[in-house]
Parts: C-alpha cells; structure tokens; sequence
C-alpha cells in the first residue's frame, strides 16, 4: 500500500470528541498528585496555608478550610471532595471568577436583608427555606399557576385552582377598628364640631 494514500476510515469506528476544558472530564485526564493526603489534579488551586476538612465534617461541601479559617461552601465533586474550582476546573478567567463571585455574594446579601435573615435567624430552618424559595421564585410561581391550564380539569375545577392562586397571591386583609361613640342622644349632641369630625375619619378610616 501507497504510504502517500489516506487510510480509510474504519466502520463503526467513532470520534471521539476531547472534553471541555475545565470540566471534570478533562480533569480527570490531568496529571494527578497528593495534596495534604487528597488526590486532586496538578493543576488545582488549592491556596497556601490551606487545609481539608474531613468527609464527615464537611458533609457534601468542599473540604477547604482557608489559612483564615473561613471554609469554602461550594458544593463538592464527588470523586475529589473538593469543589470544581479549587481542584483547577471551571473558567481559565480568574478574574472574571473572582468578579462573579463578589456579584453572587453581593445578590445574596441584599435577598437577605430584603428577607430580613440576619446573623441571628441563618440557622433558622423557615429563614433559610425563605432563601431558598426566593432562589427559585420563577419555578414557584409557575408551578402555583399550572393547575389552571391542566388538562382533564373541569370548570369547578379550574375554579377552584384560580380561587387558590388569588388566596395566595392577593389575599383577603380583614381589619379591626375600635370607636368609642356616647352611648345616648345627649352624648352625641355634647360633642363638638372637631370632635364630630374626628369620629366621621374613624369611620371612614381616612
């Protein structure tokens, strides 16, 4: 055979394509290394002075532990126990990572103080449910309203369905108003003119 002549292609043979870089896939194609008794790939980002927190402390967050003590509270990889970043994937742009990160924490901030979570309520289960619904207000609301498009749903139904979207979006306020008028006709016409005017704005609750 002519060595100058393109081999056929093989069939059933397939292409296949290099990993994305940054994702665990190509990560896991990277040189690896023993970082503080852990396997993670050589071109991890683990910082100096660091250190790892154990499977059992860190639960399904990342195993770093800053030179400040503070921790890292991204989610973790399963196969390393340290989140995507720090093992060297995601962007290449740390800059723009950095960037996106000061934005997200700033979004956060703000959605707490909007949802009143301070530092004495974080570790309440309704505050953070609160948080975690605010994250996800879009698939909330579209799944409040789905009962009113289903199918197979008759007109009582549908009724019904609307009824509880309006209860849950717009709902009833009931309002008590205590008004303290003379008990007889000699009572009332005692009263003076501002005093009169006074009542009528109870009344009217103006």
């Amino acid at each position: 055979m002519d060595s100058s002549q393109t081999p056929e292609p093989v069939e059933g043979a397939e292409l296949v394509e290099a990993p994305r870089e940054g994702t665990l896939a190509w990560l896991a194609l990277q040189q690896h290394e023993l970082v503080m008794g852990r396997e993670l790939p050589a071109c991890h980002r683990i910082p100096d002075g660091a250190s790892f927190r154990s499977d059992a402390e860190r639960g399904g967050r990342c195993a770093l532990v800053r030179s400040d003590g503070s921790v890292c509270g991204a989610v973790a990889t399963r196969r390393y126990g340290v989140c995507l970043v720090h093992c060297g994937g995601g962007a290449s742009d740390l800059a723009e990572m950095s960037r996106q990160g000061a934005a997200k924490l700033a979004r956060l901030r703000i959605r707490r103080e909007l949802l009143g979570v301070g530092p004495r309520t974080a570790g309440n289960p309704r505050a953070l449910a609160r948080l975690a619904a605010a994250e996800r207000a879009e698939e909330l609301a579209a799944a409040l309203l789905a009962p009113i498009g289903a199918r197979g749903l008759g007109p009582l139904e549908q009724q019904r369905a609307a009824v509880a979207v309006l209860d849950a979006t717009f709902p009833l306020q009931a309002a008590t108003l205590e008004v303290e008028v003379p008990a007889d006709a000699e009572g009332v016409g005692s009263m003076g003119w501002a005093e009169m005017q006074s009542l009528a704005a109870k009344l009217l609750g103006t």
